[in-house]
C-alpha cells in the first residue's frame, strides 16, 4: 500500500496520535524529508522503518547524512554501517536498497507502508 508522505509525516509529528498496531514502513527516498521521517520514527515505539530505498545514495553516505544533518542538527542516536545493504540505527537493523522503481520493493522487503519522500515520483 502506498501512503502519502504527509499522512505519515503527520502521524510521526503528532504526540497524541499513537498507531494501534506496530507499523512497518519502507522509505522511498533519503533526502531532507526522508531523513526527517527516519529520525522521528527511530524514537517512536509504534513505527519501525524496516528499509530505506534510494537509487543514488549508498549506505555509508546515508549514515553520514543522517549523523551530520546540517538542517536539523546532529543525530542524537547511534548509527553504524553493518555492510553495504544494512544500517544499524539505535540497535535496529534497517535494510538499504537502491531500486529505481518502487514496484520491486514488495519482493525485496517485508513492510506494510511505503512512504514516498521524493519530489520526483518513481514509476510503478
Amino acid at each position: 500500500m502506498k501512503v502519502n508522505m504527509y499522512i505519515i509525516f503527520f502521524l510521526l509529528w503528532s504526540i497524541s496520535v499513537k498507531i494501534e498496531e506496530h507499523c512497518h514502513v519502507n522509505l522511498a527516498g533519503f533526502g531532507r524529508i526522508g531523513r526527517l521521517v527516519l529520525r522521528i520514527a527511530t524514537f517512536r515505539d509504534d513505527i519501525e522503518v524496516v528499509a530505506v530505498n534510494d537509487p543514488f545514495i549508498d549506505s555509508k553516505y546515508m549514515a553520514y547524512m543522517l549523523k551530520y544533518d546540517s538542517t536539523h542538527g546532529p543525530f542524537k542516536g547511534t548509527i553504524w554501517v553493518v555492510n553495504e545493504s544494512t544500517l544499524e540505527i539505535n540497535g535496529k537493523h534497517i535494510k538499504v536498497t537502491s531500486q529505481m522503481y518502487i514496484s520491486g520493493l514488495r519482493l525485496v522487503n517485508n513492510f506494510f507502508y511505503i512512504c514516498t519522500c521524493k519530489m520526483s515520483f518513481y514509476l510503478f
